[in-house]
């Protein structure tokens, strides 16, 4: 629907009279049959409605976890990358979290290095199959 009422993106006054647009060109589309399909729209998404699935009751968590070593120069590797600790952490075992903003690291459940995903260079792996 989006590519059919918002391009090009439609002139208004303010946002009452956007959602009054919208709401008479979805109530228009609804109506729409479109080719080879058994039914108009709006019976279609009948349908579909009663097989969805509710969405279940937390949030998402897309963030890939392992754990690691720190080494002897004080970093901890996460797939390509070697990030820095401090000195304090070394040769203890970490766990590292990397989302697509921010590598983290936590020791005995606190963070002690976080850093913002570079993608100035080659994203690590994980990285690349988030975006």
């Amino acid at each position: 629907m989006r590519r059919n009422v918002c391009i090009p993106i439609p002139k208004t006054e303010d946002m009452a009279e956007l959602n009054q647009k919208l709401r008479e060109k979805r109530e228009k589309y609804l109506q729409l049959h479109i080719r080879r399909k058994s039914a108009s729209v709006g019976k279609l998404l009948d349908i579909e409605l009663r097989a969805l699935q509710p969405l279940p009751g937390y949030v998402y968590n897309a963030a890939m976890h392992t754990s690691g070593i720190v080494d002897y120069f004080c970093t901890v590797r996460f797939d390509i990358n070697n990030d820095s600790v401090s000195c304090a952490y070394r040769r203890k075992e970490v766990a590292v979290t990397v989302d697509l903003e921010t590598l983290e690291v936590f020791y005995a459940g606190q963070v002690i290095a976080s850093h913002r995903c570079c993608f100035e260079q080659k994203p690590c792996r994980p990285c690349e199959n988030m975006i």
